[in-house]
């Protein structure tokens, strides 16, 4: 009976040593996903910035009908900035947004400049749309672009700000027109704007520093059947790419575009 329980307690201790590696090694099977899981959340900022109202809907989530003015909303980008932008609303005494104050709050809860964006011809600002943050430089950074008019056709004339690592405060940068913001393979903005049923006007841009410049310009009319021309844009495009209508036509006309993203 003595050997019994000699070989009984040495059996004990056997597993009882092969639990508790285990259940190390679920410790550390477990830490070590949720550790890398918590790593690559804190590089997406996904909170928003101190003293930032976290009742504040995103943009873009809250859609008004009719005339009614949109909530005062907030976007967070997920570049490595991780700027905050609270956007608030200034409205008229007919009840329509009349400009916007878009505050850039670091993670620090600091204001760190104040956007006042209004159309510059002194009118309402008639888009339905709210500002969106898009990677339109492709440098890794969101740019700022707010919708300042809305026209019957549908084009959407936009304000584009920009900040960069070098020149981190939020510049304006121009105006575009067209119903979205595309990108090309190689950099570049594009716009796409109607004219009439037949025709579409796009543009094709870049930043020079803290400014959008005009590459070039084409026009595609569509006939009845769906069958399109293309041409350079010789009368409203004129841009300073320094190349001729055919050149312009070769290399713009049968470009591929896909919509600007965010930084994700």
């Amino acid at each position: 009976m003595g050997w019994i329980r000699y070989i009984a307690v040495v059996l004990s201790l056997v597993v009882l040593a092969a639990c508790g590696h285990a259940s190390q090694g679920s410790r550390s099977t477990a830490g070590g996903p949720a550790d890398e899981t918590a790593t690559a959340t804190a590089l997406v900022p996904e909170t928003i910035a101190q003293g930032v109202p976290a009742a504040m809907p995103r943009c873009g989530d809250v859609h008004p009908v009719g005339p009614d003015v949109p909530p005062d909303c907030i976007l967070v980008s997920h570049d490595r900035a991780g700027l905050t932008f609270v956007v608030r609303h200034a409205v008229d005494g007919n009840g329509r947004v009349e400009s916007l104050r878009i505050e850039v709050t670091g993670s620090d809860g600091n204001v760190r400049r104040n956007l006042d964006v209004r159309p510059a011809d002194g009118t309402s600002m008639t888009s339905p749309a709210e500002p969106a943050l898009l990677d339109l430089a492709g440098d890794g950074r969101d740019q700022l672009v707010v919708p300042l008019s809305l026209a019957i056709v549908g084009n959407t004339t936009y304000a584009i700000y920009r900040a960069t690592d070098a020149a981190p405060d939020f510049a304006y940068t121009g105006t575009v027109v067209g119903f979205g913001l595309d990108r090309t393979a190689d950099g570049l903005i594009a716009t796409t704007a109607k004219s009439g049923p037949a025709d579409r006007y796009t543009d094709f841009w870049q930043f020079d520093d803290a400014r959008l410049r005009l590459v070039a310009g084409i026009v595609r009319t569509y006939a009845a059947d769906g069958s399109s021309v293309c041409r350079a844009d010789t009368e409203g495009a004129h841009g300073d790419s320094g190349l001729s209508d055919q050149d312009v036509e070769r290399r713009f006309c049968d470009v591929t575009v896909v919509a600007a993203q965010p930084v994700r």
